[in-house]
C-alpha cells in the first residue's frame, strides 16, 4: 500500500494565527485559558475531519510541534511506521517532554527521515526508537556526530543524501551492531578519496559506491575491488577518462550492480562504440552527463537502457550518418546547447528523443531558439523547464495536451507567452521567474488559459518594483481563474506584504483547495516573507 501523506497540524499553522498573538497581548489569564478552549476545539474538529486513522506515515514538515499536536496523538490509537520531522521542532519544548513523545513513537516507528539540521541533543532522542529499522537524513546542514551513549540495537540501514555529512564511518559500525546497508547521493569529487578509504575498509555495506578510473588511487585498487566477493553495490557512480577497462571488468565481476551512471570526461566515439558492444555494461547504464558534439550524442543515445542524459554540445561536428531512430529508453534530457546550423542534425535531434518526458533546455546562443519545431515529435513531454539570459522563441502550432509542468527563467516575448499557454491546457505547475514588472502585469491577464494549474510559483530574478495595483488585480485574477489551486508563492509590493492576512484570507475564501500561500517582498534579496497555510 502506498504511504498516504499527512499534515499534523494546529492552530499555529493557520491564517489567523498572528491575530491570536495580538490578541493575547491585551488578554488576562482567565480569557487567554478561554480562547485557547476555543482553539483547541477548532483544532480538535479539523483532526477528525481528515480522518487520520486511515493514514500510516507522520509528517512534522514545519519548523515548531504545539503541545496539542503532541497530546492529540498521544492520546490516539493512531500507530505510525514511518516518521518524517525537522530536527528544529526539539527547540519547541525541554528534552523530557520530546522524549516521552518519543517513547509513545518508538513503539512502532520503523522508517525516520531527517529534513534540515539533525541537531546532536535530538539525535539523542532515537534511544528511545526501540524499533528503528532505517534511517534517513536529507538536507542536512552540517556534519552529524552522534551523541556518546547512543546504540541503535535494530538499524539495517542508513541513507544520507550528502556523502560530507557524515564521514565517520567506523563509529557507525559501533553503534549500529547490525548494520547492513550505507547509501548516499552523488557526492563532490573532493569527497570521493574519503568514499573510497572507507569502502576499503567497510566493503560488504554500501550500496552506493562511486568511482573515478583515472584518479590513482582507484588504479592501485582496481585488482583487489575486482577480487572482492559479497559486495551490496547496485549503483555505480563512474567517472570515466577514456579507458572502459575498468568498467567492464567491475560490472562483469560484479553482477549484483543494477545499474550505473556514467560522467565522461574526454569523449572518445572508438571507446563508447566499444562500450555499446559490450552487453556486460551496455544494459546497465542508465544515465549519462558529458560535453561533445552531435556525433558524440548521438553514440551515447545508442545504450539500450538510458533513462537520463545530460549533454553540453562545445561544438557542432555532424555525425557521418544523421540517424532518426526514435530511442525509447530516454524520459529526461538535459540539454545545453548552440544554435543548430545543419538542418539533418535538428531533423536527427528531434525524432531521436521522442520519447522524452522531461525537458531542462539551456540555449547557449543569443539569438532566437525554434524550440517549438524542435518539440514538434516530443508527444509525451510532461515537464518543460527553459532557462535562458535572453529571449527563446515560444510561439507553438499545435496542443501539449500532456504537459503537466513548466519552469521558465528566460526574458520570453509576451505574445510567445500567451500562445503557450493556449495550447497546454492540463498545465498543473507554472514556475514563472519575471524580469520586469510589466511582466508582472501582463501575467494577470493571461491565467484565464490555465484553469488547471495546482501550484503557482512566481519569483523575480532582480530588484523589481511592483505597483499595489497591479499585485491586487494578481491576486484578483487568480482567485477568478484557478479554482483548483493549491500552493501558491507570488511577489507583492511592500504595502500588501506588510498587510498580507486580509488578502491570504481572501484567497483562502475563493479558492476551496487552496492550501498554502508564500507572498515574499518583489525585492528578490529582501528576506521578509510571510506564510500561510489553510
Amino acid at each position: 500500500m502506498d504511504h498516504k501523506r499527512i499534515k499534523i497540524s494546529s492552530i499555529n499553522d493557520y491564517l489567523f494565527d498572528s491575530i491570536f498573538i495580538k490578541i493575547f497581548g491585551y488578554l488576562n489569564g482567565g480569557q487567554c485559558r478561554i480562547c485557547r478552549q476555543v482553539c483547541k476545539k477548532w483544532n480538535e474538529i479539523f483532526m477528525n475531519d481528515i480522518n487520520l486513522k486511515k493514514h500510516w506515515e507522520c509528517l512534522f514538515l514545519k519548523r515548531m510541534i504545539t503541545l496539542e499536536d503532541i497530546n492529540f496523538i498521544m492520546n490516539s490509537e493512531l500507530k505510525f511506521t514511518n516518521l518524517v520531522t525537522r530536527g528544529e521542532i526539539l527547540n519547541c519544548f525541554p528534552v523530557f517532554v520530546m522524549k516521552d513523545f518519543w517513547i509513545y513513537l518508538g513503539k512502532t516507528v520503523k522508517i525516520l527521515s531527517f529534513l534540515g539540521f539533525a541537531e546532536n541533543e535530538f539525535l539523542n532522542l532515537l534511544k528511545w526508537l526501540p524499533s528503528l529499522e532505517k534511517l534517513k537524513f536529507v538536507s542536512v546542514k552540517k556534519v552529524i556526530h552522534p551523541p556518546n551513549g547512543l546504540f541503535l540495537m535494530n538499524l539495517k540501514e542508513i541513507y544520507f543524501q550528502n556523502y560530507a555529512d557524515f564521514q565517520n564511518v567506523r563509529l557507525l559500525m559501533g553503534i549500529c551492531p547490525k548494520l547492513e546497508i550505507l547509501d548516499y547521493s552523488t557526492p563532490y569529487i573532493n569527497e570521493v578519496k574519503s568514499i573510497l578509504i572507507n569502502f576499503k575498509s567497510f566493503p560488504r555495506y554500501w550500496k552506493t559506491l562511486t568511482w573515478i578510473d583515472y584518479q590513482d588511487d582507484f588504479k592501485k585498487f582496481t585488482a583487489k575491488f575486482l577480487e572482492m566477493k559479497e559486495l551490496n553495490v547496485e549503483y555505480l557512480i563512474y567517472h570515466a577518462d577514456s579507458d572502459f577497462k575498468s568498467l567492464s571488468n567491475i560490472m562483469r565481476v560484479h553482477p549484483k550492480i543494477k545499474s550505473a551512471m556514467i560522467q565522461f570526461k574526454n569523449l572518445n566515439n572508438e571507446k563508447i562504440e566499444e562500450v555499446l558492444m559490450d552487453s556486460a555494461v551496455n544494459h546497465k547504464i542508465e544515465k549519462i552527463e558529458c560535453t561533445g558534439t552531435m556525433q558524440n550524442l548521438s553514440l551515447i543515445a545508442k545504450f539500450l537502457n538510458v533513462q537520463e542524459i545530460n549533454f553540453t554540445l562545445a561544438c557542432q561536428s555532424c555525425p557521418i550518418d544523421h540517424e532518426n531512430i526514435p530511442r525509447p529508453s530516454i524520459k529526461k534530457l538535459i540539454l545545453r546547447i548552440n544554435r543548430l546550423t545543419c538542418e539533418e542534425c535538428f531533423k536527427s535531434l528531434n525524432g531521436t528523443f521522442t520519447s522524452v518526458e522531461k525537458l531542462t533546455f539551456f540555449p547557449l546562443e543569443t539569438t532566437d531558439y525554434n524550440l517549438p519545431q524542435l518539440l514538434h515529435n516530443w508527444k509525451n513531454l510532461r515537464d518543460l523547464r527553459i532557462t535562458a539570459s535572453f529571449n527563446v522563441y515560444l510561439h507553438f502550432y499545435q496542443p501539449m495536451p500532456r504537459l503537466k509542468i513548466l519552469f521558465l527563467k528566460s526574458q520570453t516575448n509576451m505574445d510567445n507567452l500567451v500562445n503557450l499557454f493556449t495550447v497546454v491546457p492540463n498545465l498543473e505547475i507554472l514556475i514563472y521567474c519575471i524580469f520586469s514588472a510589466s511582466t508582472y502585469t501582463l501575467l494577470s491577464g493571461y491565467l484565464c488559459f490555465l484553469p488547471n494549474i495546482r501550484t503557482l510559483d512566481i519569483y523575480v530574478s532582480s530588484l523589481c518594483i511592483l505597483d499595489d495595483e497591479d499585485v491586487e488585480n494578481m491576486i484578483i485574477s487568480i482567485s477568478n481563474h484557478l479554482k483548483k489551486l493549491k500552493v501558491l508563492s507570488i511577489p507583492v509590493s511592500t504595502r500588501i506584504l506588510m498587510n498580507s492576512d486580509g488578502f491570504a484570507r481572501f484567497l483562502f475564501e475563493s479558492l476551496p483547495k487552496l492550501e498554502h500561500i508564500k507572498f515574499a517582498e518583489s525585492n528578490s534579496y529582501s528576506k521578509f516573507r510571510n506564510y500561510y497555510r489553510s
